[in-house]
């Protein structure tokens, strides 16, 4: 009955900490002078105060422990409510005691951890989406290096292909070459008969005396001058088939065949001047033997006839020796082509062995594109989890 009022009062202010214990001790003095008017009537009175002194401790004691309480499982709260991924709850213990700092250092805490969080979650976000950026650019990459490999090994085989049409070049220059010897040296034993076809027919002019022996030598060499006639339209139908050929594998070997194509068409002419020449020969040897079936009708016309020949003669010699100084030009070109043609092996041999160290390392930047795109997907994917583990808080 006497405690009473004082737990309605502690209920009434709802004590907390050192407050209450302040407020109990304020009024235990009160309560002692209440006390005194009283004690009189009992036969032990310091037992009524030992009573009085261990009730008002009970009474400080409980309101000690309901105060704690109270403020642990405030505190509490708050911390379950962030453990769960809350950030935003606080606690809301308002007192000047270690409980109060300790609500105080928690709610900061969860503001710091809140902003620590959203930073966080933040980068996450600016991760996954670098995160997509440098995966999509890995697979532009990594096309890229599927393309440039595949335009490697089209460009090894283009050079390879190139490497072998220029070695048939330089085998065709290297045959024409040979041609070209043998008509500078068919050219010169042709310019050989000739001349002495030549002293041949100034030996006639000369010696008139009979004119059977007159027709019987003309005819003679005129059958020799018409197999020399046969000869150089021999050479000149093989010259002309040597400039067809060189025209040929010039027109096959392309922009490097340009020049190779121009001194064919110039050997290709000469070969026709020649036949021509040689046409012209045949045709002046018949006009000979013409003469020389009519020489039996009068010296005079016979020895007009044989200062023919010599004029003819010499014309011929003139010509071979023109064949000749051609066909050593055309051996000089076609040797200077064939020593280009080589040249041009070699350097596409080494164009080749350069194709396939570029080919080589697309592979290599193949294989790091493939790497680098799977990186990055693992990076994404990194992300990715850290941004759902980050989106559990709420802030």
């Amino acid at each position: 009955m006497l405690l009473s009022p004082a737990i309605g009062l502690m209920h009434r202010l709802r004590l907390k900490n050192k407050f209450s214990l302040s407020v109990l001790f304020l009024l235990a003095p009160a309560a002692l002078i209440y006390l005194r008017d009283w004690l009189p009537q009992f036969s032990q009175p310091l037992l009524v105060i030992a009573a009085f002194m261990l009730a008002l401790g009970l009474i400080a004691f409980l309101a000690l422990y309901l105060s704690i309480r109270q403020a642990i499982e405030n505190i509490l709260t708050a911390v379950k409510a962030m453990a769960e991924g809350d950030l935003a709850a606080r606690s809301n213990l308002d007192t000047p005691d270690e409980f109060g700092l300790v609500s105080v250092r928690l709610n900061e805490m969860a503001r710091e951890t809140g902003r620590l969080i959203k930073d966080v979650h933040a980068a996450a976000e600016e991760v996954a989406s670098a995160s997509s950026e440098l995966a999509a650019a890995a697979s532009r990459v990594v096309s890229g290096a599927n393309a440039q490999n595949a335009l490697s090994e089209k460009s090894t085989l283009s050079m390879q292909h190139m490497q072998a049409s220029a070695s048939q070049v330089a085998e065709a220059a290297e045959r024409s070459q040979a041609i070209a010897e043998k008509a500078g040296q068919l050219s010169e034993n042709g310019t050989a008969i000739v001349k002495a076809a030549g002293d041949e027919m100034q030996r006639i002019q000369g010696s008139m005396i009979s004119l059977t022996e007159l027709v019987s030598s003309m005819g003679q060499r005129s059958d020799e001058i018409r197999g020399i006639v046969d000869v150089i339209r021999g050479i000149a139908d093989q010259t002309n088939l040597l400039a067809l050929n060189a025209a040929i594998e010039a027109a096959r070997a392309g922009e490097a065949g340009r020049g190779f194509a121009v001194v064919a068409d110039e050997v290709r002419k000469l070969a026709e001047r020649t036949s021509n020449a040689t046409g012209e020969i045949g045709g002046m040897i018949l006009g000979i033997l013409e003469e020389i079936s009519a020489a039996v009708a009068g010296m005079e016309e016979g020895r007009q006839q044989a200062e023919s020949g010599v004029r003819m003669a010499l014309e011929a010699a003139e010509a071979l020796q023109s064949i000749r100084e051609g066909a050593h030009s055309t051996m000089d070109r076609v040797r200077a082509i064939a020593d280009a043609t080589q040249e041009q092996t070699r350097n596409s041999r080494e164009a080749v062995q350069s194709m396939a160290d570029i080919a080589s390392m697309a592979q290599e930047n193949t294989a790091a594109s493939h790497e680098a795109a799977s990186v990055s997907q693992y990076l994404e994917t990194l992300a990715s989890d850290l941004r759902l583990s980050v989106q559990r808080f709420k802030i």
